[in-house]
């Protein structure tokens, strides 16, 4: 058995790509986008001084390098020109 990736309707931004695997236009690293949202860390003390931790969802695609599983970044220096990148959408096929 093996596992092909082949393009699966027109290029998108990763924001508006469904979730799944992708390739990047202008290079060829793959990732892969979870149907999640990012989730960020809230740091911040108490009226005691303590530091205390939260959790938000913030509306930021979760995204990653799918060899590696880092965070995808690729080229990228913020969320939003991560958010703005133009990637091929693929599906897995089997055979």
């Amino acid at each position: 058995m093996t596992f092909t990736l082949k393009p699966h309707g027109a290029p998108t931004t990763i924001a508006d790509c469904l979730p799944g695997p992708f390739k990047q236009l202008n290079g060829n690293g793959i990732g892969f986008k979870t149907e999640y949202r990012r989730i960020k860390t809230i740091g911040y003390n108490d009226e005691r001084g303590r530091a205390l931790i939260r959790y938000a969802m913030v509306n930021e695609s979760d995204v990653y390098v799918l060899e590696t599983g880092e965070v995808w970044w690729v080229g990228a220096k913020t969320r939003e020109e991560t958010e703005k990148q133009i990637v091929q959408p693929m599906i897995v096929v089997i055979a």
